[in-house]
């Protein structure tokens, strides 16, 4: 079984990737924005219909985008998930 200082320095070598993040960010706003607030297609708690869960869902996304942003800022080196396809065409 692992210790605990084992375990601590396997949780800071963990990178986040922004760009994933920022991804489920847009896909959130740009589907709020388009199937709730445009088409009506849907609410994101049908009972209530439009409703703050409606707003807390386009604002989850603007969220997203913004700790995508801060990542990507902070200047921490990151792995790309797409880096080992990227490197088989060099």
């Amino acid at each position: 079984m692992p210790d605990t200082a084992s375990r601590a320095t396997a949780a800071t070598n963990h990178r986040v990737d922004p760009l994933p993040v920022m991804g489920w960010g847009i896909l959130n706003l740009v589907e709020g924005v388009i199937d709730h607030d445009i088409l009506g297609i849907h609410d994101v708690v049908e009972a209530l219909g439009v409703s703050s869960y409606d707003y807390a869902f386009l604002g989850s996304g603007v969220l997203f985008i913004a700790i995508g942003f801060g990542l990507i800022r902070s200047g921490e080196k990151f792995e790309s998930l797409l880096s080992p396809i990227a490197g088989m065409n060099a």
